[in-house]
């Protein structure tokens, strides 16, 4: 069926297919005109051949692949570093690490070593580790429509988070790593500077951390006050009979329609 409008009064005209680039007569003005001739619609080029991939699960995404690697890399990292925590709680348990080099005992020197080695995983841990965390909280963003349409509230939630965890990984550092070391009564220059290092770090990011933690206080804050408000409106107030809006107990006349209330 060939479908078109009339060159000289825009009617529309239906004409069946055998038509196609011949002369016909418009119906409504009776002029005579050419018929369109006969489009052919464009068909879409085949797929290209799919191999054959039975019982395998579909090709991921780039985003699924990072994901993947990203939880990979979080993973053997985060196993080494307990590995070695565990050595390091472990290492005055062997006979022989009262042994001394000098002065110090091996197993002072054990400690240090696996100290300097908890110290470059948790750092290696980090990029991995802070890329997870962006993730999830920006997947929580995007499964809440309310939460999508507030990028800035997602940038606030991220930076909090990255100065708790930084905070806690001091917190876990010192634990594991600074701690067995002074424990052993050896290297005593070296656990000075590195306490007073966590000191002052830890107090830069519990500093910033606070600071990213206000707007979001303040945010809660304002939602409770409006909440508690309303609900004290509401309390303090009736529906009016006539128009149904909310009117003052002590209020003779409702202030919309005008009726006793």
């Amino acid at each position: 069926m060939i479908q078109f409008s009339c060159p000289y009064c825009t009617a529309v005209m239906k004409f069946d297919d055998a038509f196609a680039g011949k002369t016909v007569k418009c119906l409504n003005c009776q002029h005579e005109m050419m018929a369109p001739e006969l489009v052919e619609a464009a068909v879409p080029p085949p797929p290209p051949p799919v191999p054959d991939a039975a019982g395998q699960p579909p090709a991921a995404t780039d985003d699924e692949t990072l994901q993947r690697e990203t939880v990979l890399s979080f993973v053997h990292k985060f196993l080494i570093l307990l590995a070695l925590v565990v050595a390091q709680q472990l290492v005055d348990f062997l006979p022989w690490m009262t042994s001394k080099i000098g002065s110090v005992t091996i197993g002072s020197w054990f400690h240090l070593i696996l100290a300097l080695a908890i110290v470059v995983f948790m750092l290696l841990i980090l990029p991995p580790l802070r890329r997870l965390v962006r993730y999830y909280i920006g997947l929580v963003f995007r499964v809440r429509p309310r939460l999508a349409a507030e990028p800035e509230l997602q940038s606030q939630i991220s930076r909090a988070t990255t100065y708790f965890i930084l905070f806690i990984y001091l917190a876990i550092f010192y634990g594991a790593a600074v701690e067995p070391v002074r424990a052993s009564g050896s290297f005593e220059g070296i656990i000075w500077i590195a306490q007073v290092t966590i000191i002052t770090f830890g107090i830069v990011f519990l500093v910033l951390f606070i600071l990213a933690v206000r707007p979001l206080l303040a945010r809660a804050s304002s939602k409770i006050t409006d909440k508690a408000m309303a609900a004290t409106q509401k309390l303090d107030s009736k529906p009016c009979a006539g128009c149904g809006a909310r009117v003052p107990l002590t209020a003779k006349f409702c202030p919309s329609c005008g009726k006793p209330s």
